[in-house]
C-alpha cells in the first residue's frame, strides 16, 4: 500500500522543524487469505440461513480488503478468497468437496500467504462439517491441514483464524487447538459449547454468524466481533454459548483467552 511519512528535524535544544511530507509505496508479496466453506443441501431446513451467512462472510471480507477476481474458480494468484457453496451465488468459486477444501488449504494457502481465516458453516451431524450428502469434512483431517501450514518448511508468518458455526461446533474446539510452538498463532471460535445446537432464526438473520460478520464488516477486532456475537446469540438463541480459544489449550474460557484476538483484525479493520 501507499504510506504517508512526515519527517521532522530536531536540534539539541528541542527545536523542531516544520514537517516534510513524503509517501512510500510498499508492495508485500504475501497475502491475507480466506476460505469460506458452506455445507449442506437445499433440503436442510437451515439452508437459507447457511447461505445468507456465507454470503455475509464473503462480503465482509471483501470490504476489509481481501481480493477476489469475480471469476468462477479459485486461483491463488488472483484470489485472496476461496468461496465454496453448494449453489452458485455472488462470488462463488467452487463447490464444497473434500478435494477443493484440501486444495484451498494446501496448494492455495501455501502460495505467498501471510495469514489465513477459515469459516465453516452448515450441518454437522457427526465429527465434522457435512459438505454434501456423500462427503463430510472430518475435523481431525481439517486440523491436520491447518497444522501443516504452520509447521511447514516456510511456515505461515501470520495467524490463523477459524470460525465454526455449526451444531456441535463446541466439540471441535479441542481437536482444532494450535500445534506446539504456535499456541498464540491460532484463534479458534465456535458458535456453540459442547454438542449444543446452533440456531439460525429468521433465515439466519438471528445467528452467531450474522452478528459476528456484521461486526467484522464494520471494522471490529476479532475479539470485539466475537464478544458481541456471543452475547447476542446467548440472549436470542436461548442460551446458545459461543467459545473462543487463542491460548492453544483447546479449552476456551481461560483468563488469558482473548488477549490475541483483542488486537487482531481480519483484513484492514476499516471502520464503516
Amino acid at each position: 500500500g501507499t504510506y504517508t511519512i512526515l519527517v521532522y528535524a530536531l536540534d539539541g535544544t528541542s527545536n523542531t522543524s516544520s514537517p516534510k511530507k513524503t509517501t512510500v509505496d510498499v508492495e508485500s508479496q504475501l497475502h491475507s487469505r480466506a476460505v469460506v466453506v458452506m455445507g449442506g443441501s437445499p433440503s436442510d431446513p437451515n439452508y437459507a440461513g447457511y447461505e445468507r451467512n456465507a454470503i455475509a462472510a464473503y462480503e465482509a471480507l471483501r470490504s476489509q480488503g481481501y481480493k477476489d477476481d469475480d471469476e468462477l474458480g479459485y486461483n491463488a494468484a488472483t484470489d485472496d478468497i476461496c468461496f465454496m457453496t453448494p449453489s452458485g451465488v455472488a462470488g462463488f468459486d467452487e463447490t464444497p468437496t473434500l478435494g477443493n477444501v484440501e486444495y484451498a488449504l494446501g496448494t492455495g494457502a501455501n502460495t505467498d500467504t501471510r495469514d489465513l481465516v477459515v469459516y465453516l458453516i452448515g450441518p454437522a451431524p457427526s465429527a465434522g462439517l457435512q459438505l454434501s450428502a456423500t462427503e463430510t469434512l472430518n475435523i481431525t483431517q481439517f486440523d491436520s491441514w491447518l497444522d501443516a501450514l504452520q509447521n511447514g518448511k516456510a511456515g505461515m508468518a501470520g495467524k490463523q483464524v477459524v470460525v465454526c458455526d455449526t451444531s456441535q461446533s463446541g466439540s471441535f474446539l479441542y481437536p482444532l487447538r494450535a500445534p506446539a510452538g504456535h499456541e498464540r498463532d491460532r484463534i479458534v471460535i465456535t458458535s456453540t459449547r459442547g454438542i449444543q445446537a446452533a440456531r439460525f432464526l429468521q433465515q439466519g438473520s438471528v445467528s452467531f454468524s450474522n452478528f459476528f460478520w456484521n461486526r467484522v464488516l464494520n471494522g471490529s477486532s476479532v475479539y470485539s466481533a466475537y464478544t458481541y456475537a456471543a452475547q447476542a446469540i446467548k440472549f436470542a438463541g436461548k442460551g446458545q454459548l459461543a467459545q473462543l480459544d487463542d491460548t492453544g489449550d483447546g479449552l476456551g474460557g481461560s483468563p488469558l483467552d482473548g488477549e490475541v484476538a483483542w488486537h487482531y483484525y481480519l483484513g484492514s479493520g476499516i471502520l464503516f
